[in-house]
């Protein structure tokens, strides 16, 4: 029966008996009536899935099914109001009318959903009773990796993926990611994070990067903070195990092309891995063969390259082989390292042989020194070797002396030649330096000539007689030379004048003792008067001529 307004009329056509006659009934109204509305669903609220709502409209048994447009309004966490016609359509069963409609959820929140008729010629449009679905959070997967694992000190990466859910509209979890990082020691290392989120689909991966200051295990966690679709969720521990890097140690010898008495300097540089921290510790020299000891320096620490280095520097007083070996003990951090020895050969040098004389202006009868002054290589051994005298002139032969490390460098030896100048002449001396085991022999060196000139002799003339006529006068004369000469050997001139008129003195043969030399004449007084006597030296080699003093008788 459908609303509305309904009325009956009849006639009897007659008969025999009866006349005929027509009725009416009275108008009868019938009103719509309110249908019963439902609504339902059973499917199960997930993130990104959907939810099928079904509307069933019900109407009086008896009757028609109810047949009017239903329309779903929904409040869901996209959009405050939403509406969604029946997708699936009408079906009917009976007086029961069902709707159906499909509602995306894409976010947590609660989905309210409400069933409208609109009516019908039976039926009054009606509304159901809102039905609530509420979405709970969801909880992420995370996982936690770092690679290389086991690894060597130095920076390590972890990565943390957060897998949300899947669906068009779905967000993704957007939580503050943090990283939880402990040392062998269990305390707290930082970690910066280094990229992130990278998304994909519905995978995040963050990234971040820590320093691992020392070998053993280190454990790590990565947790993302909740947000309005995702509860908070912290990933399985990862344990990391750190060795012990091997460092590099670069070992080389500085000094080019070293020669004896020049320092060798041997620089070992402690290299750590590009990311680690700089090894501690020191580097240990091992000198051997002529190399006993050396002086240490450094470190010298580079951060940028994470390096230290370390010298020893080797004097090289004596020829021979100097080796330095160099090694690195570790510490907690670095393992062991050593290096071969690096071996330097030094050779003989050549010294510098310098003559000088003194005195600067010697005389007959000085004593000369020469001395060879014979100079080593600076910071060596002095020179040790045999010096050979070579003279020059008159003199044949000398004194030689040798003055060890006297000179004013400690390298050098003075050797001294003693001569006497017992003549005139020209002096020399050559000084000849035989080597040694550090040194070469340089060759013969020569000294300046020295010029030694005649010298005036000291002459002295005395008489003794006289007073009587026919006596002898006697005159003696001492010519003498100077110490470290020898004595005069030339001849004289007997000079006599006088009022006695005496012109001539009989000479008597010279005498010689030690640097005199003695001359002597006699005059017999055969005239009365005076007598005057002087003497003339003539010279020698050494000495030259001079002239007595005069003595009257």
């Amino acid at each position: 029966t459908l609303s509305g307004s309904y009325s009956a009329s009849f006639s009897f056509a007659g008969d025999s008996s009866y006349n005929t006659i027509t009725a009416s009934s009275p108008t009868s109204t019938v009103s719509p009536v309110t249908p019963t509305v439902a609504i339902t669903t059973s499917s199960t609220a997930t993130l990104g899935g959907s939810l099928l709502f079904i509307a069933t409209v019900t109407g009086t048994t008896g009757a028609v099914a109810p047949h009017g447009a239903l329309t779903f309004t929904i409040s869901d966490p996209v959009s405050a109001t939403d509406s969604c016609t029946s997708t699936t359509g009408a079906s009917t069963t009976g007086v029961v009318t069902s709707y159906s409609c499909t509602v995306a959820t894409p976010k947590v929140g609660a989905y309210i959903v409400t069933a409208h008729f609109a009516g019908d010629n039976a039926y009054s449009a009606h509304a159901s009773t809102p039905l609530t679905i509420t979405l709970a959070t969801q909880t992420p997967l995370i996982t936690l990796t770092t690679s290389p694992n086991p690894t060597l000190h130095g920076t390590s990466i972890l990565t943390a993926v957060v897998t949300g859910v899947f669906g068009i509209g779905v967000d993704q979890p957007t939580g503050a990611m943090s990283f939880s990082i402990t040392d062998p020691n269990a305390l707290p290392i930082s970690c910066a994070l280094s990229t992130g989120p990278v998304t994909i689909s519905n995978v995040s991966t963050y990234t971040c990067s820590f320093v691992t200051s020392s070998p053993g295990s280190y454990s790590a966690t990565a947790r993302i903070a909740a947000d309005n679709n995702y509860n908070a969720v912290t990933s399985t521990a990862v344990t990391i195990t750190v060795g012990s890097a091997t460092p590099s140690l670069l070992f080389t010898q500085t000094t080019s092309n070293p020669t004896l008495g020049q320092a060798l300097i041997f620089s070992a540089t402690l290299v750590g891995n590009s990311t680690a921290f700089t090894p501690t510790g020191a580097v240990i020299f091992t000198p051997t063969g002529a190399a006993t000891s050396c002086t240490l320096g450094g470190p010298v620490l580079d951060s940028g390259n994470n390096s230290a280095t370390y010298t020893c520097t080797i004097a090289t007083p004596t020829v021979g082989s100097y080796s330095v070996s160099a090694s690195y003990a570790g510490d907690a951090s670095f393992s062991s390292i050593s290096v071969a020895a690096i071996t330097v050969t030094i050779a003989k040098a050549t010294p510098t042989v310098v003559i000088t004389s003194t005195p600067t202006q010697p005389t007959l009868g000085n004593t000369i020194i020469y001395t060879a002054t014979v100079t080593g290589a600076s910071n060596a051994n002095a020179p040790t070797g045999a010096l050979t005298w070579t003279l020059g002139g008159p003199a044949t032969s000398c004194a030689p002396a040798t003055l060890a490390a006297t000179g004013s460098l400690p390298t050098q030896t003075i050797y001294t030649c003693t001569i006497v100048a017992a003549a005139t002449g020209s002096y020399s001396a050559t000084a000849t330096y035989g080597g040694d085991s550090n040194y070469n022999a340089p060759g013969a060196t020569s000294s300046s000539t020295i010029t030694i000139a005649q010298v005036a002799p000291a002459i002295s003339l005395s008489a003794s007689g006289g007073g009587t006529l026919g006596s002898t006068l006697t005159y003696t004369a001492t010519v003498s030379g100077i110490s470290g000469s020898v004595a005069p050997t030339g001849t004289v001139t007997w000079n006599v004048s006088g009022s006695a008129l005496i012109s001539a003195c009989t000479p008597v043969a010279p005498t010689t003792s030690g640097l005199v030399t003695t001359y002597g004449c006699t005059i017999t007084a055969s005239n009365p008067g005076t007598y005057l006597v002087n003497l003339r030296y003539n010279g020698d080699t050494n000495y030259s001529t001079g002239t007595s003093n005069t003595v009257t008788l």
